[in-house]
């Protein structure tokens, strides 16, 4: 996260003792577990036990949408189902192209929250940007904007309107729709199911896959991928622990109106290394495959070498 966020987000919970901290956030994770939604979530238990890891994963997958893309960078963004403002501030720090910035949201608490920390963000955008009440589950077209991001949002939703706020999160889209959800089979099946209607609208997928077929997963398995990121000392007071880092993990989908050159391959699990040899598994144009490669490969293994689960890699021959 930027030294700015990281501030701001001491600067609200100045004053709270660790053992509040962590008192709230026992609460909110309580409260997620049993269903719950952010309505009646407490600010400082949301800064210090969940931004960190979301902000993380939101800008991996936007950096890495952004990768698979060709042509012009966004001027405006629209964050739905903001909370306290994290893809905004993903975004901000991605595109500094962007001069118009909204942030929509149904709970007012967490629009206040928003509003409090774009104050103190270095981005004029942000800090004069729109802040709106509003509901997914409500009908009604939403603004439009080159980049709309849905960061932890949808899964908030009760089933039946699902397929209603997907279609206007694909209509409000001008460039590019990232949606991001928990790296959990529910959340999983929700990204499948927001890439479906896209694809049926005929939008293509710009990442993670690199087909637009049925994902050849079977039903026990999803895909999902890890963002890394540093613990902030409020989180660690909040959440108990040591670790100076942790991983949030996280499915997703970028799509977008316009078609990209197809021909990569994805590495959806984490790579099984051991000494002077390595596998990956790789989501294919063909569908899944096992690759393996060992030193005496030469350049294919310096190349995998380096591969991370998530990297989008060239293809690669069967080995």
């Amino acid at each position: 996260m930027p030294v700015s966020l990281r501030e701001a987000i001491a600067h609200e919970i100045h004053g709270l003792s660790g053992r509040e901290l962590g008192a709230s956030s026992r609460q909110l994770s309580r409260h997620y577990r049993g269903g719950g939604t952010s309505h009646l979530v407490v600010g400082s238990a949301y800064l210090t036990g969940r931004l960190p890891g979301t902000y993380a994963a939101t800008s991996d997958a936007l950096a890495e949408a952004w990768a698979r893309c060709a042509g012009p960078s966004p001027d405006s963004l629209l964050d739905v189902g903001c909370g306290p403002g994290t893809a905004a501030w993903a975004a901000l720090g991605l595109f500094p192209t962007l001069v118009s910035v909204t942030l929509l949201d149904a709970s007012p608490a967490m629009l206040d929250l928003a509003r409090r920390l774009a104050v103190r963000s270095p981005w004029g955008v942000l800090r004069n940007a729109a802040f709106d009440l509003q509901d997914l589950r409500t009908s009604g077209d939403l603004p439009k904007a080159d980049l709309v991001v849905a960061a932890f949002a949808v899964g908030e939703l009760e089933g039946p309107h699902l397929p209603d706020a997907a279609d206007r999160l694909i209509g409000a889209a001008r460039l590019l729709l990232v949606v991001i959800e928990p790296g959990t089979p529910a959340g999983f099946r929700r990204i499948l199911s927001i890439r479906g209607r896209a694809l049926a609208r005929g939008w293509h997928v710009v990442a993670p896959c690199p087909h637009e077929g049925v994902c050849p997963l079977a039903d026990d398995d999803w895909c999902h991928f890890p963002a890394r990121y540093q613990r902030t000392a409020g989180e660690r007071r909040a959440r108990g622990g040591t670790r100076p880092f942790a991983d949030e993990k996280y499915s997703y989908v970028a799509l977008a109106p316009q078609g990209i050159a197809s021909g990569g391959e994805r590495v959806i699990g984490r790579p099984r290394r051991q000494k002077g040899h390595l596998e990956l598994r790789l989501c294919t144009l063909g569908g899944l495959r096992e690759a393996g490669a060992s030193r005496r490969d030469g350049e294919i293994y310096r190349r995998l070498r380096e591969a991370r689960w998530g990297s989008w890699l060239p293809p690669f021959p069967p080995t």
